[in-house]
This record gives C-alpha cells, structure tokens and sequence, in this order.
C-alpha cells in the first residue's frame, strides 16, 4: 500500500455525492504473481442474543461476502485488479397497524385523541419559517363537517372494519 486517504464529509466531485466516510487506497505497481481473497460474513438471529422483548421475532440472516483478485494481465506494466461485495438481507420488520373504530369511519374523531387538520384550511404561518410557511386549522370538535369526508374514502376504510 502507497497511500491511504479517509474522507468524512464534503466530497470533491470526483468522489462521487454518497454520504458517510471514503476510503481511499492507492497500491504499489502489482507483482508478477497472482493474487486473491474471499470472505463471508454470516450474521443470523439464531446466533444473536435475544431480550425477553425481542424473542419470536428475531429472523434475521445478513450475509456478507466477496472476493478480490490481481496479478499481471501481460507484460511487466500492465496488471488487473478485480474485487466484487455482495450483500443477502433477509429480516422481520414489525408493523402496527391501527384499525379505526365505527365512530373514525364516519369521521368522529372526538375520543380518539388526535388531532383533525381542515385540509381548506391553509393561512400563513405567524412564525414563517422556509420550512412550513403556511399552517392549516383544527376542526374544533375533532368532527369534520360531511361535506369534507369523501365518500370514496370512507367506502375504502370499511375494508378495515371488523363488523
């Protein structure tokens, strides 16, 4: 190795827009034998700790793996270097979903403690900032009026409806 070079934050063109740290290494001139690499790295929810929270939902099999290969392609001057990474993720991702009471299906929304935001609504933010230069109203009562509930969207919330 020549030279090793770590970049943290504000890339110059050349390397490219991603986030996090570059590392950059440039080599000697290559030898007159071939050389190479492989590696795997196994991680899986069977061989993890688990917490008494956690346990049933631990399906997690992560495997890293590659190779690198170089040596001369012909002559003394010119050589090849070849790596390849890939990467297998498989794992169990939690959702909680909400089903809507009856009363939230036909837009009373008064006892389930959020709050309703009249979509007409729009006036200028006091505190304008760049981010949210307008702000929208609440519905008083947490009951939209009938006029502002779509029927179409109610049509396709009592797909969620147990009764």
């Amino acid at each position: 190795m020549r030279e090793f070079q770590v970049e943290t934050s504000s890339y110059t063109a050349d390397m490219g827009g991603a986030g996090g740290g570059q590392i950059n290494i440039v080599t000697h001139a290559g030898s007159s034998q071939y050389h190479g690499t492989v590696y795997e790295f196994l991680r899986n929810g069977a061989l993890d700790a688990t917490t008494f929270a956690s346990m049933g939902n631990n399906h997690l099999v992560q495997n890293n793996f590659g190779g690198s290969f170089g040596g001369p392609l012909w002559g003394k001057n010119t050589f090849i270097f070849l790596n390849y990474e890939g990467l297998r993720l498989s794992k169990a991702d939690r959702a909680i979903l909400t089903v809507p009471t009856p009363e939230e299906i036909q837009g009373d929304f008064s006892m389930s403690g959020v709050k309703i935001y009249d979509p007409k609504s729009a006036v200028p933010n006091p505190t304008t900032t760049q981010a949210c230069p307008r702000m929208l109203q609440t519905f008083p009562t947490r009951v939209p009026n009938s006029q502002t509930i779509k029927s179409q969207a109610i049509e396709s919330i009592r797909c969620f409806d147990p009764s």
